[in-house]
């Protein structure tokens, strides 16, 4: 239930939500808009296991719509969620894959659509779940939660969420964005990739763009322990004669959020492919 109340504590109005299989449903974290648009976030439950929910009410009371992210492996919630200058809402919490849950973060638009969906498994590839949300004043968001260790020990867990800049080449059989680098690449020592330009990890090989060259990064990994997992780096350097040089130029960009950290495997193994 939500409940609005004024300065002097009176109840203006009230909001019940009850999910379609009439279970338990909890709100867990709330914000407002510009416009007093109240969100809920939180989890609805189902016959068999939780669902995660964001509730949009208007400034009145009326329900605007719902968005339910519903994960096939086990439950899902949301925790804590922090709206954008622009009427965008940035939620965090949990879901639950291969056996554990993760980190889970949602940007979804003004009218409920989801844009942009990212999540985080802890090193120990244990249970870790979001339980707050915070902006940095930026345009950045700070998530953090706990991430259990060992069967009696647990951490907090905290990641940045960044705005960055995709970059789509002008070519309609490309139709994959690639991300501009401002220093969230690191190499093995943790240090920064300064000449790397343009990266993108969502495809098969991974494509890092330097002025001078473009690396593709084959990997063969899973999670079985006995079998062996190979990575390989194939670089493609550019012959510049006469003393010319290269640059790489972006040609179209849109706005998205991005993790700054490193990236790692559901198995809870850091890598990185550049060095």
């Amino acid at each position: 239930k939500t409940v609005k109340l004024d300065a002097s504590l009176n109840i203006l109005w009230t909001a019940t939500y009850d999910g379609s299989a009439h279970k338990e449903d909890v709100g867990r974290g709330i914000a407002l808009d510009g416009s007093g648009n109240v969100y809920v976030a939180g989890y609805s439950s189902n016959a068999s296991d939780k669902d995660a929910i964001l509730v949009k009410y208007s400034s009145a009371g009326s329900q605007a719509w719902t968005a339910a992210y519903a994960g096939t492996e086990g439950d899902d919630a949301f925790a804590d969620l922090s709206v954008t200058s622009d009427t965008k809402i940035f939620v965090g919490g949990y879901t639950t894959q291969k056996g554990n849950r993760d980190f889970y973060t949602v940007l979804y638009s003004s009218g409920g659509t989801k844009t942009w969906s990212d999540s985080q498994n802890g090193i120990a590839n244990r249970d870790d779940e979001i339980q707050q949300v915070v902006p940095d004043g930026l345009g950045n968001f700070i998530v953090s939660g706990s991430s259990v260790q060992s069967a009696t020990t647990q951490d907090v867990m905290t990641t940045m969420y960044g705005r960055d800049e995709l970059v789509v080449p002008n070519n309609e059989v490309v139709d994959v964005p690639f991300i501009e680098n401002h220093g969230q690449k690191l190499d093995t020592d943790g240090d920064p990739v300064t000449g790397l330009r343009y990266y993108s990890e969502s495809t098969c090989p991974n494509v890092y763009l330097f002025d001078n060259k473009i690396s593709y990064v084959f990997s063969h990994i899973d999670t079985i322990l006995g079998s062996t997992d190979s990575m390989t780096r194939v670089d493609l350097a550019f012959h510049i004669p006469g003393g010319r040089t290269s640059t790489v130029d972006a040609l179209d960009k849109q706005d998205a959020f991005y993790n700054y950290y490193l990236t790692h495997l559901s198995t809870g193994l850091i890598f990185n492919c550049m060095r």
